[in-house]
């Protein structure tokens, strides 16, 4: 078994896996900015745009989607003739090693024998998990923005809110009521507004963030003014909210909210 089996064994797993981990996410969040910053300044050439042009988030979806699927393509043709796999299986575990799913019905580099050098093999590996899974992971932020993008026009849609009123569920239809996922609301938005059923009530996501004001949103500006241009003050006080830490900050500062 390659588990640890000792009790100092796994304590050392479990320091290494933190510090290991952190690591990685950082890793990750570095490695989506430098890939959407090359997508835009390619999407930008293309259009021509002005200064306050934005990317349009459907388009990097596509350029990264359509990147991932090729890596994935390729990379398990690199699985069927090393490994001698077929090449569904081998697709598969590309897709769960890349999603760092990892269920381990396959395992690479377990042959006794290969027709090339087996050290090479084991930094072909290693490079193409670490830039796949760092591929997927930029993918799957991206979806999330476009998931959200929908789920916000689908309500919106529907036009339902939450009020203190005794009404079932506390639902009711309102005209212009903002309840988007972490879009920022419309002029003339109040979010001091009651927004569920008891009198005290919960504060949503949202507004709890908002009203919780941490070094969060600091640190976030500093990495986003390392690449992006720089953007012309204003006098309005910053907010913290959901869209607006980790990699949907990043892709939200990156690509906007619409």
């Amino acid at each position: 078994m390659a588990t640890p089996r000792t009790t100092t064994g796994r304590i050392a797993t479990v320091i290494y896996g933190f510090i290991g981990c952190t690591c990685c996410v950082l890793f990750f969040n570095l490695f989506i900015e430098r890939l959407i910053t090359v997508f835009t300044y390619v999407l930008r050439s293309l259009d021509g745009a002005d200064d306050n042009w934005r990317p349009s988030v459907y388009k990097v979806f596509f350029m990264v989607f359509t990147l991932c699927v090729i890596f994935i393509l390729i990379s398990a043709g690199f699985y069927t003739v090393t490994e001698r796999w077929y090449y569904l299986d081998a697709f598969y575990f590309c897709f769960i090693g890349f999603g760092t799913i990892g269920f381990g019905d396959f395992v690479p580099n377990q042959l006794p024998q290969y027709e090339y050098p087996r050290n090479l093999i084991r930094i072909a590996n290693f490079l193409i998990l670490s830039l796949g899974a760092s591929s997927v992971y930029c993918l799957f932020n991206v979806s999330s923005m476009v998931i959200r993008q929908f789920l916000n026009w689908l309500i919106k849609r529907m036009d339902v809110k939450t009020d203190d009123s005794r009404d079932f569920f506390c639902l009711r239809r309102k005209r212009k009521r903002y309840m988007g996922l972490g879009l920022r609301p419309p002029p003339g938005y109040d979010p001091s507004e009651t927004s569920s059923c008891s009198g005290e009530g919960l504060l949503s996501l949202k507004e709890f963030l908002m009203t919780n004001q941490t070094s969060i949103l600091t640190i976030q500006r500093h990495l986003i003014q390392a690449v992006a241009p720089p953007v012309k003050p204003t006098n309005q006080p910053e907010k913290i909210s959901a869209n607006r830490i980790g990699p949907m900050g990043l892709l939200t500062e990156k690509l906007g909210d619409r």
